[in-house]
């Protein structure tokens, strides 16, 4: 967690991402220069950075070689590179020197780290454009538009945001209309700042990365360990995302950075996962047995279970796939279709037909109307200890290491029309009315009582058109008597197809650590972080659940029965 307060011929990304980059946005083969070279151009940014040391990595190595083409950033953070017209679109590395001055503030940055853009992005190098790079590197197959919607994601931007843009910029350019200039102001200022955080984080990792292998990363892993670290750092900067100003630079000298806990061997089994990571099909493995997934845990430290297997084939619909849910309970004992459910399903979280669509790779499970797209990749087992795939903090043995026959892949979901919502039945609790109306009158500003989440009170305000909408909540601490918390959450009506009412529960991420016996606890969906959801069962029943939006990703990890049996022996109650 932080806390804070074509040989001849160059990729341009859009028209506006160009224009809003400024001059020299993009790379070209044009003008003066000579019909045997390609000129590249662009700006490094944090804020613009001075001195920072630019590359083109021709063989695609990872590392600065001898040869390879080098510049060096001007005071408006701008690079030029010229090579070879044979060379088609190199990656462009970026290595920020401790020297190197940041525009924002006008001090050198202090430290060391490295910067990147998807192949054929130019134009501008930042924080957000290497996170783009990495989300593609460490999941191998994710195209590039994929790994964009999982940055946007993360970081609460929207679709129409222009993610290569230069988020510094403060004039209109020329060709931008004005509609898209506001809109483009109204993220922008966010973005620097996620940015300027995230490339503290960076710089904080990459140090303690280069001392878990004794003071320098080896030539060889440095690619590697860079998506890895960056990886990191998304996942770190995502809670905070949504709560940057927009106006003005955040003060980094109040940044707090949690030791991610790298040490060489977890680094190591990371880019083994990345090595090994092959395409799998999600039909082939349900063909060979039961598929294991365990989303979260309840607040009586329940894990939420639940298991697919080859239920047929079906000719016109493709292999179909049944779903059974439990619930692992303290003693270890389970009880078949008890408790998980998925709104609008009878058995799971994922059920239907299930095929392959071979023009993407990627096997598609559900309906016609709420798909959801898979992409998996098998990881290495046998012999590999289980923290290196399962945060260790759920371990009852850290060292305990997965046995012979386990295969484990990591799945990556996009969520379907309906969103991805499950929820355990037995932890429902009973009231009088209906939601969402209701929340105002029974747990509202002057209600008599409020709704409790693990150690967080929720007072539930109407919204600028009624209850029926959603609205904003007010929020008390109540570890330690009752004290009121300055930040507001969000609350929002949403219903699915069937008609059946939830509401999901935004909790600002400072105060995350009240719920953590919550929902917030999770296993193995690592990735897109869900919202807590208030699910009505009945009309005196409701229940909290786990919700991920639709078109967002999801990241699961899927268990045959050997590695099933072995994890839940090593899960710590």
């Amino acid at each position: 967690m932080i806390r804070i307060k074509l040989r001849s011929s160059v990729y341009v990304v859009s028209a506006m991402s160009v224009m809003l980059a400024g001059c020299g946005g993009s790379g070209s083969s044009g003008g003066d220069t000579p019909a045997s070279v390609s000129t590249y151009a662009g700006v490094v940014l944090d804020g613009p950075l001075q001195g920072a040391s630019v590359f083109a990595d021709i063989n695609r190595n990872g590392v600065k070689d001898p040869g390879e083409p080098v510049t060096t950033t001007d005071a408006n953070g701008k690079y030029t590179l010229q090579m070879s017209r044979d060379i088609f679109q190199p990656p462009v590395i970026v290595e920020v020197l401790p020297s190197t001055v940041d525009a924002d503030t006008g001090k050198a940055v202090g430290k060391f780290y490295r910067m990147e853009a998807p192949d054929g992005v130019y134009s501008v190098i930042n924080p957000i454009t290497s996170m783009i790079k990495a989300v593609m590197l460490v999941n191998p197959g994710l195209k590039r538009t994929e790994a964009e919607s999982i940055v946007r994601g993360y970081l609460n931007l929207s679709d129409t945001y222009e993610i290569y843009a230069d988020y510094t910029i403060t004039e209109r350019p020329g060709g931008v209309s004005e509609d898209k200039w506001k809109r483009f102001l109204s993220e922008s200022g966010r973005v620097h700042n996620i940015a300027r955080i995230a490339a503290a984080t960076m710089a904080d990792y990459w140090e303690r990365a280069s001392k878990a292998y004794g003071g320098s990363i080896p030539a060889d892993k440095v690619a590697q360990v860079q998506s890895v670290l960056v990886e990191a750092t998304l996942k770190s900067v995502a809670p905070m995302a949504g709560r940057v100003p927009n106006d003005g630079l955040v003060d980094l000298s109040t940044l707090v950075i949690s030791d991610p806990g790298f040490s060489a061997d977890q680094i190591d089994a990371r880019l083994r996962q990345m090595a090994v990571g092959a395409n799998a099909s999600l039909s082939k493995i349900i063909g060979e047995g039961a598929v294991h997934m365990i989303p979260f845990k309840d607040a009586h430290g329940n894990y939420a279970h639940f298991v697919m297997r080859d239920g047929g084939s079906n000719n016109f619909t493709g292999q179909a796939v049944s779903g059974m849910s439990t619930v692992i309970q303290s003693d270890f004992s389970e009880a078949e279709n008890r408790s998980m459910r998925a709104l609008g399903s009878t058995d799971s979280v994922f059920d239907g037909s299930l095929r392959y669509d071979s023009t993407t790779g990627e096997d598609i499970l559900g309906t016609t109307v709420n798909a959801f797209r898979w992409r998996l990749a098998k990881l290495p087992t046998a012999g590999e200890k289980m923290r290196s795939t399962i945060d260790a903090r759920w371990l009852n043995n850290e060292n305990a290491v997965w046995p012979n026959g386990a295969q484990i892949y990591r799945g990556l979901v996009k969520v379907g029309a309906s969103g991805l919502l499950a929820y355990i039945k037995d932890s429902a609790q009973y009231k009088d009315g209906l939601l969402p109306d209701s929340l105002v009158s029974l747990y509202g500003e002057n209600s008599a009582s409020g709704f409790r989440l693990g150690n967080l009170g929720v007072r539930f305000k109407s919204g600028d058109f009624g209850s029926q909408f959603g609205g904003t909540t007010s929020l008390q601490s109540l570890a330690n008597g009752v004290v009121n918390l300055p930040q507001a959450g969000r609350w929002d009506v949403r219903r699915n197809f069937a008609g059946q009412t939830y509401v999901t529960l935004t909790v600002p991420a400072d105060y995350q650590p009240d719920i953590a016996d919550q929902l917030k606890d999770r296993l193995f969906s690592n990735l897109s972080t869900p919202s807590s959801a208030l699910i009505q069962i009945s009309t005196t029943q409701y229940t909290l659940g786990w919700y991920v939006p639709e078109g967002r990703y999801a990241e699961l990890m899927l268990l045959n029965d050997a590695a099933f049996n072995a994890l839940k022996a090593n899960l710590k109650w």
